[in-house]
């Protein structure tokens, strides 16, 4: 039973428990392990912020099935160096996607045709994976990256400059 102190008036107040006994300690110890730790406890451990502001979750991103995902016929970079993908798939197994691919629904397939993001898409499997975090485009948003994609593709590493050229016609058509 745990040990209180005599109360101080006639009063009916909570008990207090009395300092150094075994009950106050597990009380304490016990309020101490409900509180949210803001430190990173080992490598697998991520810190959440208590205070959330300035954060909005993001629509239209999920996790999706490889299988799921048909890459883009008209991808205008058609060279992909397997080096540099495998490399890239060492990368992804050891820290994860972290830039989402870019997709949109295909009703008349019933799957998802890729955007942006095929090197990824390339190096998921490779490094193991059976779903990568994807950002769904609405129909409207579409028509919009359909010039970012070919651009996009311009700036990755340099593709032979035959498939490079490929790319500036296909923007121009």
């Amino acid at each position: 039973m745990p040990q209180t102190l005599p109360a101080a008036s006639s009063t009916s107040s909570p008990p207090v428990l009395r300092k150094n006994t075994k009950e106050s300690a597990a009380l304490r110890a016990t309020a101490a392990l409900r509180q949210e730790t803001q430190l990173a406890l080992g490598d697998s451990a991520v810190s959440v912020p208590t205070r959330q502001d300035g954060r909005t979750p993001l629509r239209n991103t999920y996790l999706i099935e490889l299988s799921l995902i048909e890459p883009d016929p008209d991808q205008p970079r058609q060279f992909f160096d397997e080096a540099d993908i495998r490399e890239l798939a060492a990368s992804i197994k050891a820290r994860g996607i972290r830039s989402p691919l870019t997709v949109r629904w295909r009703p008349d397939t019933q799957r998802y045709r890729l955007v942006d993001g095929e090197r990824r898409y390339r190096a998921a499997p490779i490094a193991g994976l059976e779903r990568v975090p994807s950002l769904t485009l609405s129909p409207s948003s579409v028509l919009d990256c359909q010039f970012g994609n070919s651009s996009n593709s311009l700036l990755k590493v340099s593709p032979p400059s035959f498939n490079n050229s490929q790319s500036h016609i296909s923007l121009c058509l």
